[in-house]
Formats: C-alpha cells, structure tokens, sequence
C-alpha cells in the first residue's frame, strides 16, 4: 500500500442533514435541516393563528418558493366579521415573534407579512403553499374519524 492510496482511504465524508420537500414529485428538491425547520414553525404559527377569533382560514404563502424566507400570511375571516384591535394586535405580535425567534435560531433574514383578505389568493403553483390551515382541520378531523370508528 503507497502513501497516497492510504490517504485516499481515510477521505474526510461531509454530511448536510436535509430533508425531501414535494415528495413523490418530478421537481424534488432537498432543503436544509435548518429550512425543514423553519416549516415546521411557519405550520405552527398557522395553526395558532387559526385559532384566533374570526379567523376562518390561515394560508402561509412563500411568492419566491424555493426561498421561503419571506412567507405572506394571509388570513380570511368569517363572513360578516372584523378583527378587533387587539385580536390584530396578536396576530402582529405571533408573527413578529415566529420571525425573529427563527432568525435568532438559523442566524438568517426572514421576512413574515399577515394580512386579512375577503378571499384567499389563487395560487397556481401549489408549490408556493407552505400551509393552508383548511388541510389541518381536513387531517384533523380525518385523523378523529378513524379514532372514533
């Protein structure tokens, strides 16, 4: 064995943790650990903001997909209804905090905008859907319908 095969032998492997996004797709494309974690918040946030008073339907938009760093939330409310001031007033607060606490955790800019819409945008590229809160509740109550049988 030469000195040279010995070194090719002991090659330093580099590992990028990554995780699939748009499984089972022609487009496959791997995103860092970091960004899956990102999605994961961004999905949590959606499903609190649902949550608040009058909000009917949370859909988390990224208009420059692959880069979610910047993701519209876009909020439709129950027909007949506003947002009072301090209901705005949270929903401000949790996606100021879900910005900067991923930028504090990734070291990376995020930008986050929400907005209450009469209707929700018509997105061609379904792609560009980070999270829609109406597909949690469909899960949901999916998942409780086979609990219950």
């Amino acid at each position: 064995m030469t000195n040279s095969t010995s070194k090719r032998n002991h090659a330093i492997k580099i590992f990028q943790p990554t995780a699939w996004s748009k499984f089972r797709s022609s487009d496959l494309n791997l995103i860092s650990q970091k960004s899956h974690d990102a999605v994961s918040e961004i999905n949590d946030l959606v499903r609190k903001l649902s949550k608040v008073t009058h909000v009917k339907r949370v859909q988390a938009i990224a208009p420059n997909y692959p880069d979610k760093h910047w993701i519209e939330f876009e909020l439709q409310l129950y027909p007949d209804t506003q947002l009072s001031s301090e209901a705005w007033d949270k929903v401000q607060d949790m996606v100021i905090d879900c910005e900067w606490m991923l930028r504090d955790k990734s070291t990376e800019d995020w930008y986050f905008h929400a907005v209450v819409v009469d209707k929700l945008s018509l997105i061609r590229d379904a792609s560009k859907i980070v999270n829609d809160s109406y597909h949690l509740k469909s899960f949901a109550s999916f998942h409780l319908n086979l609990v219950v049988s």
